[in-house]
């Protein structure tokens, strides 16, 4: 098996970095793609608060 690409030497920065991150419900999380149906499609960065809200809407809006 061949050896592993240099690019995974830079793992030691990931820990480094984890060690000293804090993640917030305001943290990009995806990215969707719009439909583009007045424009050209483009992506829509969307946060942990933006699905809990629109998880909220739907739940909510089924019991009415």
């Amino acid at each position: 098996m061949a050896a592993a690409p240099e690019r995974y030497g830079a793992r030691s920065g990931l820990a480094s970095h984890l060690a000293s991150f804090t993640p917030d419900p305001n943290d990009c999380v995806s990215i969707c793609w719009t439909s583009g149906t007045e424009s050209t499609p483009k992506g829509v960065q969307r946060t942990h608060y933006d699905w809990m809200a629109m998880c909220t809407g739907t739940v909510e809006g089924a019991r009415t």
